[in-house]
């Protein structure tokens, strides 16, 4: 009688927003190691340097989108971080333990949180505005009209490809 749903984000906007969340905003920890290995190997700035500009954060965007690739080739020490592991793969997983009923799309969380809660007939909840001001949050500090070029997501596209092709995305950069 369970009704089990889980939510995605278009890859590329999910791989910016966990940049500026745990890579850009990071604090000594977790991902300093990241930071010093993006710094070193991809040609980023220095942990504490991607805020000192918009050029700093492109850069170290830049860094960070190489560094994932390599990531999840295999081809860095560190493990692969759920974060930015791709969606297609964390939602099979899922899926082996429960079959899920509903993949909903952050992109279109108001109806798909209506959706889910008619499914499991409950009220609604309002769960989009605080979400939407966190991302909105995000997109302040790095605007799409910046970070989002053709070239940037070609490369996203091409480390994210099953999760473009699984969860039916498509280009959202311009021409």
């Amino acid at each position: 009688g369970a009704f089990v749903f889980s939510f995605a984000r278009h890859p590329a906007e999910r791989l910016h927003d966990v940049f500026i969340r745990r890579i850009a905003r990071a604090e000594s920890g977790a991902y300093t190691m990241v930071q010093m290995m993006m710094a070193r190997d991809y040609r980023g700035p220095g942990p504490g340097e991607m805020a000192s500009s918009t050029d700093a954060l492109l850069a170290g965007f830049d860094a960070f989108i190489s560094f994932v690739e390599s990531n999840l080739g295999g081809r860095t020490a560190l493990r692969i971080d759920p974060a930015w592991a791709p969606q297609s793969t964390l939602l099979a997983e899922y899926a082996r333990e429960t079959p899920l009923d509903f993949i909903g799309r952050i992109e279109r969380l108001d109806e798909d949180i209506a959706f889910v809660m008619s499914r499991i007939k409950s009220p609604p909840i309002d769960l989009a505005p605080k979400l939407k001001a966190s991302l909105a949050r995000v997109e302040e500090e790095l605007p799409k009209a910046i970070w989002l070029t053709r070239d940037r997501e070609i490369r996203i596209r091409r480390i994210f490809e099953r999760d473009y092709a699984r969860l039916g995305y498509d280009f959202i950069s311009p021409n």
